[in-house]
């Protein structure tokens, strides 16, 4: 057949774009399905990078097939019965398993060749007993276990990136039975600078006999590398004591702050009246047209499969009326406000919004207890986002291998991670989720469809706990740094035990890859099917050739181009090779397999 397609390739059309929207349901029903989707995927391409710059064996081809097999045209979509999901549950369960386990032991066996003697203290451990607490936790929630390997107040820990980019940025670290005062913590970088840090939550908290403390720590760590964090107990000092004078009356605000965004709650319904970009003075909401609102939404059901449509929006009612401050927290690194309300037939919603130090991203987590049930007589409830807009007039949206431009359209439309509303003056609001892909840009605003309940053919796809991550940043819409916001929004620093006067090769800090070019986007880091060398796959989103420059922690004897199967390209593309550093230049819009020996 193609041979004969070929004979007559001039008189074929040739249709670019996309064609149409169809099911635009699909982008959102059984939320569950779909994060587990998401979360398998993400768990899978940094454990075989992890694996492979380790060079050690992961099971990470029966993980796939697992994920694989659930992108079937009836599980993934949602349109599917309760059978169907439970199903796929398992096996995203056994996925996030085999992608965990693979990708510890590929840290584990980074970690065990850095050097650690030049950093290490002799303690009297004696009546310590943190060794082994905390197995399983948290992987229930599919993150990477924090057991400890610890003992005493002098602690070691290796914050690894999975970004081939250096980073800034918060890291949490679990510290078990930490026989220390809190209060004085203290946590420095290999070369014993100190590092801001913050006791996440005040106290010690009960896990199976062990207690834990949550600390956050600021902390650079190179490209897809690793750094060196020391923990212990700093001196005591002299502490001021002052007390608030109760015959003071000081106005209440809701605010969160750093040194890029100012962020102002409502303190009537907790909408955002106020998200100031510092660097243009841009303010991005007001009180007259709040922003960051939750709403649930009525769907028109008449049309019939429901999982597979969106229907009309027939009711929207605001779930900012009856809300509840809950907690607010300021701390030296990260400030948060959290606020609930009640809604339905007994349905929850708690909100946490938190701003980091240095961050231009506003996170928010939502936990939801969901008891709405679709009907045909009375429609679907949805929960949804909105984000109140001045008119754009497009937007663009992240897809594989890169971005596609819109237009405001009238119905739901799926993206990856985010989607971006650019201005004229280069700015953009990004809102990007870590599991949700149903936006829809409209004239005046963004949705994102975070849950709907669906009635065919499953009558209660949604009923139960749901755990939301949303992020609203304020970013450049040029190059790749949209997609690296939303990176870094998904993949957080991961902080392991590091084991004491430990005898290694390798630096207390150290960048195994590291990818530099414009408008270039990694798409995987893999070892070969065939066991030799290293597979690079790169992702060119410019409309002009681009050179992409490529350094690895050691110098490659070859480097050369292949096509997905890993296989040897009829032209031979140049790839030039300067020390540890790899060059090759992208043709527009190219999608780009290297293969990397040493």
């Amino acid at each position: 057949f193609f041979r004969e397609a070929e004979k007559i390739q001039d008189r074929l059309p040739v249709t670019t774009g996309e064609r149409n929207f169809i099911f635009d349901g699909c982008y959102t029903t059984q939320t569950r399905i779909k994060r587990g989707n998401r979360l398998s995927e993400q768990a899978l391409l940094e454990s075989e990078a992890a694996a492979a710059l380790a060079q050690v064996d992961g099971a990470f081809e029966p993980a796939w097939r697992k994920v694989l097999f659930n992108q079937f045209h009836d599980i993934l979509p949602g349109s599917g019965t309760a059978e169907t999901r439970e199903y796929a549950m398992a096996g995203y369960q056994e996925a996030l398993a085999l992608a965990n386990t693979g990708r510890m032991n590929a840290l584990r066996s980074l970690a065990d060749r850095i050097d650690t003697t030049g950093i290490s203290r002799e303690e009297d451990i004696r009546l310590t007993r943190a060794e082994g607490a905390g197995v399983g936790f948290p992987t229930g929630l599919g993150q990477l276990p924090r057991t400890a390997r610890h003992s005493g107040r002098h602690r070691l820990f290796m914050v690894w990136n999975s970004l081939p980019f250096d980073r800034t940025e918060l890291c949490e670290l679990t510290l078990w039975d930490w026989p220390g005062d809190s209060g004085r913590l203290s946590v420095c970088d290999g070369d014993g600078r100190p590092l801001a840090c913050q006791i996440l939550e005040q106290g010690r908290h009960p896990y199976w006999g062990h207690r834990y403390v949550t600390a956050l720590a600021e902390v650079t760590v190179p490209a897809m590398g690793y750094a060196t964090l020391v923990v212990d107990e700093a001196p005591a000092e002299p502490v001021s004591v002052s007390f608030k004078d109760p015959r003071q009356i000081s106005p209440s605000w809701r605010i969160l702050e750093n040194e890029h965004l100012r962020v102002v709650l409502s303190e009537v319904d907790a909408s955002v009246v106020s998200l100031l970009d510092k660097k243009t003075g841009c303010d991005l909401a007001d009180p007259a047209n709040p922003s960051l609102l939750f709403r649930l939404v009525r769907e028109d059901a008449s049309r019939g499969m429901t999982a597979w449509v969106v229907g009309a929006w027939q009711q929207i009612t605001s779930l900012h009326q009856n809300v509840r401050f809950v907690r607010q927290e300021s701390g030296p690194l990260r400030r948060s406000i959290c606020w609930e309300t009640k809604f339905g037939a007994g349905s929850t919603l708690q909100v946490t919004l938190s701003l980091d130090k240095g961050a231009r991203l506003l996170r928010l987590d939502a936990d939801v207890r969901w008891q709405e049930i679709g009907s045909r007589e009375d429609g679907l409830p949805q929960l949804q986002l909105f984000v109140p807009l001045n008119h754009p007039a497009s937007f663009r949206y992240d897809i594989p291998m890169g971005e596609i431009e819109r237009p405001p359209l009238p119905h739901d439309v799926p993206a990856s991670r985010y989607a971006l509303a650019p201005d004229a003056n280069g700015c953009a609001l990004l809102l990007v989720s870590d599991s949700k892909h149903g936006f829809r840009g409209l004239p005046d605003g963004l949705v994102l469809n975070l849950i709907r309940s669906s009635i065919d053919p499953d009558p209660w796809p949604e009923i139960g706990h749901h755990t939301i991550r949303l992020g609203l940043a304020v970013t450049s819409d040029s190059g790749d740094e949209p997609g690296q916001t939303a990176d870094r929004f998904c993949q957080v620093l991961q902080a392991l035990p590091l084991a004491q006067a430990q005898h290694g090769s390798w630096p207390l800090s150290q960048s195994l890859f590291r990818l530099s070019g414009s408008a270039i986007r990694l798409v995987a880091l893999k070892s070969a099917e065939d066991g030799d060398g290293l597979i690079v796959r790169l992702a060119s989103l410019s409309d002009q050739p681009e050179t992409a420059e490529l350094t690895f922690w050691q110098a490659p004897a070859r480097a050369i181009a292949q096509n997905l199967l890993e296989e040897a390209l009829p032209d031979d593309l140049p790839v030039l090779i300067d020390g540890r550093v790899v060059r090759i230049q992208l043709a527009p819009r190219r999608l780009q397999t290297l293969r990397i020996s040493w």
